[in-house]
This record gives structure tokens, sequence and C-alpha cells, in this order.
């Protein structure tokens, strides 16, 4: 039985209640994790990936990052903006290769991606797509490392909080504590991120006023925009 279909541009995911996974779609930078660069147009194992269960995708504009049963994420694909968090590969990935384990949620943007850790909730980003990006828009400032980052680096700003999930647009990222609390950063140029700034940098808190003080209870984000749930709301 089909579990979750995740649909990217020209990829396709699906992955079964026993957490097998399997991909259609484009395939010309490897974001299907089969072995090679031939697009395929029925649904087809990833055999690489067989006996660990796949809990979550998260698809990029030419990557794929996969998070199986143990914590442990993989990624596929393109890595000319060190998206696939691995720095001694160049250029593509054709088959799911190990970046970070003991995460239990991911997100993956344009060409950046991020995770949370199990044991504390600390956030994680790499690929280098927002920081391009960001130094268009605002030259006069330092652009954070994590933004610049081609593996894992901790985001700086939440020591104090616990996120327990992250979403992502194409250039933004926003996460969800266990306080029922957003944090954002990134692009702002349509103003998701309800913050004056046309980019922000470090995750910046959302104040609660805006959702009429209820904490939010699940996150997701468009390219451009962000959509939540409130703890209260029908259907909850």
């Amino acid at each position: 039985m089909i579990c979750v279909l995740q649909i990217s541009l020209m990829l396709f995911v699906c992955f079964t209640e026993t957490g097998e996974i399997f991909f259609c779609g484009q395939n010309k930078d490897g974001q299907l994790g089969l072995g090679h660069t031939e697009d395929v147009t029925n649904f087809t194992l990833c055999s690489s990936l067989c006996g660990c269960p796949v809990i979550q995708v998260a698809c990029g504009w030419d990557f794929t990052v996969i998070l199986v049963g143990n914590g442990q994420i993989f990624s596929c694909g393109s890595n000319s903006f060190g998206q696939l968090g691995i720095p001694d590969i160049s250029g593509r990935c054709i088959i799911p290769a190990m970046i970070k384990d003991k995460v239990i949620n991911i997100a993956a943007g344009l060409r950046h991606a991020v995770a949370v850790t199990a044991e504390n909730g600390s956030v994680f980003q790499w690929g280098i797509g927002m920081a391009s990006q960001a130094k268009r828009m605002c030259q006069e400032k330092n652009i954070p490392s994590f933004l610049r980052a081609k593996e894992p680096c901790k985001v700086p700003g939440l020591e104090n909080v616990k996120v327990r999930s992250v979403a992502s647009g194409s250039h933004h990222v926003v996460s969800l504590t266990e306080d029922g609390d957003l944090y954002v950063w990134g692009n702002n140029k349509h103003k998701q991120l309800l913050s004056k700034d046309s980019v922000v940098l470090e995750p910046q808190k959302i104040e609660a006023h805006y959702f009429e003080g209820e904490k939010i209870r699940r996150i997701w984000s468009g390219w451009t925009h962000l959509v939540v749930q409130q703890v209260g709301s029908i259907g909850s």
C-alpha cells in the first residue's frame, strides 16, 4: 500500500507502509537514486535503500533527501550548490549516500536542505542556494556561515528552543518548536516571513499576535508562501 506521494517538478516519489521507496520522472542528475541518469517513466524501486525503511522524503530542484527509520538521512542528485551535504562529491551522486544520523525531520528548498536532530531539536542546514540569493539582495551584509555550508551546519539562534519540524520554500525555511512557536529565515520578497526585511539572515520568531495568540500545530511551505494550522483549529 502506498503511504506517501511526493511530487517536485518532474520528479515523483512514493513509499509504502513498509518503507520501500519508488521513483519516476526526470533523472539527468541522478536525483532518482537508481544508479543511472536515464529518465524513468514507471515507478521503480530504489533497491539501494532496501532494508532501510523510508519515513520521509524531501525533493529539491535537482536533488532528493531521504530520511529512514533509524534516523539516518541520504541524498542523491546534483551537488553543484552543495545541496547533497557531501563536500567530497563535486558533481552528482546517482545512488543515495548517507550524510547524517539521529534525525527526525527533513525539508528541501531549491538548492538547500535542512534537518532536525532527535537529541535536542537542533536544526542543521546545507547547500548554498539561499546564500547566492541573499548576496544579491543584501550586498552590504555578511552572509552567515550556515547559509554557505556544503555539509550539515548547525543553524544559530535556536539554542534555547527545541524544534520538532521544518518546512522549506525555494529560498526560505520555517521551523516549528515543541512549544508551538515559529522561527523563519531566508528570502522575504513575497512577505512570506512576516518581516520588514527583504532577507532574514538568521532565525527570527514570528510573534504570536499574527495568529491571534494561538500556538501552531503544523506547518507547510509552498515555493513562496507558508501555511500553518493552529492548535485549536477545526479538525486538529
